[in-house]
């Protein structure tokens, strides 16, 4: 278990740098989308087989990859939501809703698991959380890329 955990652990950092790198490259919506499409391409398969422990680590780095992609745009994102007066308080509120409701799927799918199996109802939560995170990408108002430099020089000419 030390071994799945520890690839999934170095996909997620690997996750976060692959995620600020394609947020500067392609957008901060762009990048959500791509974490909303291949995350359940990458997640299921490892969820609805019934795998041995060696083929069930397979996929456990590029789980951690597409698991934590979005989080690097999704700060950024979120931040120019809000004028400078609330930013920090509507960024904090937005994040945290969606951590909320994001808390509801561990418990429902532990729920649902007598069922229909642990894994079947993982997979299924899993696969509306990824469709709640390509609709919320589409509806999510994107600003334009700027350099540092340039909104330092924003900032100072206020």
């Amino acid at each position: 278990m030390g071994a799945t955990l520890g690839l999934t652990i170095a996909g997620a950092f690997a996750g976060y740098l692959a995620g600020a790198w394609l947020t500067d490259a392609l957008g901060r919506r762009r990048t959500l989308m791509i974490g909303a499409f291949v995350g359940p391409i990458v997640v299921l398969p490892g969820l609805l087989l019934d795998a041995r422990p060696l083929i069930f680590r397979l996929p456990c780095f590029p789980h951690g990859v597409v698991s934590i992609i979005h989080f690097s745009a999704l700060g950024p994102l979120l931040s120019e939501q809000f004028p400078t007066e609330v930013r920090a308080t509507g960024h904090a509120f937005a994040y945290n809703i969606g951590r909320g409701i994001g808390a509801v799927f561990p418990a429902a799918a532990g729920l649902l698991a007598h069922r229909i199996g642990l894994m079947a109802a993982v997979g299924g939560f899993t696969t509306v959380a990824y469709a709640v995170l390509a609709v919320g990408a589409l509806l999510i108002k994107e600003g334009p890329v700027r350099e540092l430099d340039e909104v330092s020089a924003m900032e100072a000419n206020r």
